[in-house]
């Protein structure tokens, strides 16, 4: 079947992920650490220190900065506290996916945001006056402990497809005979085409799932909608993200579709799919957290509301145009990478080189 042969060149990464996969969100804490300290200090030397004859938080340049620091971080304690809850509750529930994603976000957010740091400090950043130039040099070490993070990426995308593929596993399997299914390939086709232009022009909100109202454990109907899950103000991002779902779960069946048995060698999708779901993931820890926080009347609310709406206004953009591009970029990557193996390094000549 083709759901059973996704993940079966990967089983070394699969059992490298077992030994330590449900722990891996802890390096999201010890990454939140280090982003809360750096941004406290940094934030006082902004305050502090003088240029042009004002403070540096003055100028619009340093708050990007700082509001673009503050809302990653806040993305980042959003998984690892979602995922350390749902372990708490659960201790027995198989989050290695989860826990795989927090770690990947966690140790590139850190990364990121720290040479973002380092911009605004200066060569002082590079002294031992402030935390950064210490953790700047530490940071790099965590992209390689408790998995290298490209390795993580193979792992949450096969692992994902291989989930999607034993749900999708009747409908791929009648698209590879298409002379024996015609009917029911034009009716999913037309109702594939129906729902995206409906999406296009805001006609509808796609739910997430496969029925409207399904009951809980409990017996508690509950909506797939994303909308109706979330604070009125986070509604029209809700939208977005489960627009955002539907575009990821028809790629996941193109996929599945043209190579439903290879699907694990075509690494560049393995990396699109893995860069998609830790993005969904990251907005979905961030709106729930934030409408939560709203909705109880916690402290710092209205800021979390922000954090939350400026992170993922930034990663849905991220998400919709890797979406867009990724045909595109692919093909890119894959001739230039051919000649660059075929030349033994950079293939480029000087715009000094005369020709005649």
């Amino acid at each position: 079947m083709c759901s059973e042969n996704l993940v079966a060149a990967l089983r070394l990464v699969v059992l490298s992920a077992q030994i330590a996969g449900g722990e891996r969100y802890l390096v999201g804490g010890l990454c939140a650490g280090i982003c809360h300290n750096v941004i406290d200090a940094l934030t006082e030397h902004c305050a502090m220190r003088q240029q042009f004859g004002r403070p540096l938080s003055q100028f619009g340049m340093v708050q990007r900065h700082l509001a673009l620091a503050a809302a990653n971080l806040y993305a980042l304690e959003s998984m690892t506290y979602l995922v350390a809850g749902l372990l708490t509750a659960q201790p027995k529930r198989d989050l290695r996916i989860e826990s795989a994603a927090v770690k990947v976000f966690a140790t590139e957010t850190t990364l990121s945001l720290l040479n973002d740091c380092a911009t605004l400090a200066g060569a002082l950043g590079f002294t031992d006056q402030l935390p950064l130039e210490r953790y700047l040099r530490d940071s790099w070490v965590l992209g390689s402990f408790m998995g290298v993070n490209d390795l993580l990426r193979l792992y949450i995308a096969a692992s994902s497809l291989s989930i999607a593929g034993r749900e999708m596993c009747e409908f791929v399997d009648k698209l590879r005979r298409p002379y024996q299914n015609k009917l029911y390939i034009l009716r999913e086709t037309f109702l594939k085409d129906v729902r995206l232009a409906m999406m296009r022009r805001r006609w509808r909100t796609p739910a997430v799932g496969a029925t409207p109202m399904p009951v809980t454990e409990r017996g508690v109907r509950a909506s797939l909608l994303v909308r109706d899950h979330l604070h009125h103000n986070l509604r029209p991002l809700g939208d977005r993200l489960s627009r955002v779902v539907v575009h990821t779960h028809e790629l996941a069946r193109q996929a599945l579709i043209l190579n439903a048995n290879n699907v694990n060698e075509d690494q560049f999708s393995l990396r699109l799919f893995s860069d998609l779901a830790i993005g969904l993931f990251a907005i979905t820890a961030v709106l729930s957290r934030a409408s939560r926080a709203k909705s109880i009347g916690i402290r710092y609310h209205n800021n979390e509301l922000e954090l939350a709406e400026l992170f993922t206004v930034d990663m849905l953009d991220r998400l919709e145009t890797m979406v867009a591009n990724y045909k595109t970029k692919d093909n890119l990557c894959k001739r230039i990478a051919s000649v660059i193996l075929k030349e033994n390094g950079y293939a480029s000549a000087s715009p000094l080189t005369r020709v005649w």
